[in-house]
């Protein structure tokens, strides 16, 4: 069966009458069973105003309480907010309630919410959820955070502040960001706080390099103790308020610092099977609390799950699948397969997509992707979509084998000789074929019957001179281009 013909499948007054009575482009595609681009293109040719999906706010109330909860869920699974490392990448997420907007609104009204407040967690080792929450002021907020004890303060107008603080502070005219590099460019306090941007130039108001703010000195005697419990340098910041980096310097000074022993993890396979394992933490805790799979126990720590790879026949090469894909990841559901297997492990689409247009051969009536899947069908998807675009019979298209073997397209369709009709590859491997593929190309072209194209040795005339085939045509193609050579041969040899 032959595809039907390109046109306009639907009604596009219709199209544009539901546009602009609120439908978006994706609900008029569904409904009329046609592609998301093509109404689009066909609207805006049209001179229609596209309309994206309709806001779920409306008043200025509910559009705050609305950026609040996007701000949320950005914190916890957008990778890409500034927060994300502080909440998101330490496994706080929101819990499974709180997915859609309604459920959010319907708790923050019964909380007491109002513009001017700011989601607030009890505790900040915890998820997002009702009983970890509650509303408080932007300004508490704030001083919440700006209790931790800066890595370093500055001193101006008589105070001493750490950074973010001063950049809060009523008398400074630039964010952190200008904050931080002015002072780290060498600028006076009062000057990089209180100078607007671009009135003064950072050369007029420079100070001595004696006088910049140096970081945070530790106590020598307290970060002695907590190397000598066996503390590591992540487990000390923390405790230290500083960074990772400033401990790490502080210890190398005292000559207490030792770096990880060369363990299994420095190795190439050690080092895969803890990126592994690590990717499969991560896994646990990006997706929804409701329908993410879960990480067990045993492999909650990496010695766990390094033993239980060590015996169930890891090596290089394998990759974890889990035999069912909405369980959680445990030691009965896991198992090491080659890269090539992991599509049988996959789940089917729920709900597989109509074809655009069907086949209907051998009594049977499917999409071409579904007869390329056929056992019957010799070819693939696009060498049999081009035959029916072609006009040839469905039987034919997809029982006939490829041209060329596989090996790469075909200059001609088929070839008779000596009584068979091959493909054209399929004839310059047979032995009787004396020349190569350019050489038999360029006889086709110019005209050699096929008998003598094949078998007549390179820089010879066959016996009975040059014999023009399909009644000369060949050799007129020979003043047209190439691809008109190569048509008119093909139509003269399908004859």
């Amino acid at each position: 069966m032959k595809p039907p013909p390109i046109r306009e499948p639907i009604d596009w007054d219709e199209a544009v009458r539901l546009h602009r009575q609120g439908r978006t482009c994706a609900e008029i595609a569904r409904e009329f069973e046609y592609s998301l681009i093509t109404v689009r293109r066909a609207l805006g040719a049209r001179g229609v105003k596209l309309r994206g999906r309709p806001i779920p706010v409306t008043d200025r109330w509910r559009t705050a309480l609305y950026r609040t909860w996007k701000w949320m869920r950005a914190k916890c699974r957008s990778r890409t907010s500034r927060s994300y490392a502080q909440v998101g990448a330490r496994g706080i997420d929101f819990c499974a309630q709180w997915e859609q907007f309604p459920a959010f609104e319907s708790w923050a009204r019964r909380t007491g919410y109002q513009p001017g407040l700011a989601l607030d967690r009890l505790r900040q080792d915890r998820d997002f959820a009702p009983k970890n929450c509650r509303w408080v002021p932007v300004a508490e907020l704030h001083r919440k955070l700006a209790r931790h004890e800066p890595v370093y303060t500055i001193e101006a107008f008589g105070e001493r502040r750490g950074p973010m603080a001063w950049s809060r502070d009523r008398r400074c005219k630039v964010s952190l960001a200008s904050l931080l590099r002015r002072i780290g460019a060498g600028w006076q306090a009062e000057a990089a706080i209180a100078t607007r941007p671009g009135e003064v130039s950072p050369s007029s108001i420079r100070r001595p390099p004696a006088e910049r703010p140096r970081i945070k000195r530790l106590d020598p005697a307290r970060l002695r103790r907590l190397l000598e419990r066996g503390l590591t340098v992540m487990q000390i910041a923390p405790l230290l308020g500083s960074s990772h980096k400033t401990v790490r310097l502080h210890a190398r000074r005292l000559g207490l610092y030792r770096p990880a022993p060369a363990g299994l993890t420095s190795t190439k396979r050690g080092s895969r099977l803890y990126r592994t394992w690590h990717a499969m933490l991560r896994r646990s805790r990006g997706s929804g609390a409701s329908r993410a799979p879960r990480v067990c126990r045993p492999w909650q720590t990496f010695d766990g799950f390094l033993a239980w790879a060590m015996e169930s026949g890891y090596r290089l090469g394998r990759t974890m699948i889990r035999k069912h894909p909405r369980s959680d990841w445990a030691p009965e559901n896991c198992v090491w397969v080659s890269k090539s297997r992991t599509s049988d492990f996959q789940l089917p689409p729920s709900k597989p997509q109509p074809p655009r247009w069907t086949v209907e051969a051998f009594g049977e009536v499917k999409g071409p992707t579904a007869w390329s899947r056929d056992p019957r069908c010799q070819v693939c998807l696009t060498t049999l979509t081009k035959r029916l675009r072609r006009g040839d019979a469905a039987e034919r298209a997809i029982t006939d084998p490829p041209m060329n073997g596989g090996q790469g397209r075909a200059r001609y369709h088929l070839i008779s000789a000596f009584g068979i009709t091959k493909g054209f590859m399929e004839w310059v491997r047979d032995p009787r074929c004396k020349v190569m593929s350019t050489g038999l190309h360029d006889r086709l072209r110019r005209g050699w019957t096929p008998e003598d194209a094949i078998e007549t040795r390179p820089f010879c005339k066959p016996a009975g001179g040059v014999r023009r085939g399909a009644k000369g045509k060949g050799a007129r193609s020979g003043k047209r281009g190439a691809g008109g050579a190569r048509r008119s041969v093909a139509r003269s040899l399908e004859r």
